[in-house]
């Protein structure tokens, strides 16, 4: 159970980087 408890916030947090990344980058490079 632990491992995947820490399995989910691993991925919720990638997903949340990788969203504040693109956020960013849409920002950046504004077309």
């Amino acid at each position: 159970m632990m491992a995947i408890s820490n399995l989910r916030k691993w991925l919720a947090t990638g997903l949340l980087s990788l969203a504040a990344a693109t956020t960013v980058q849409a920002d950046t490079f504004v077309f």
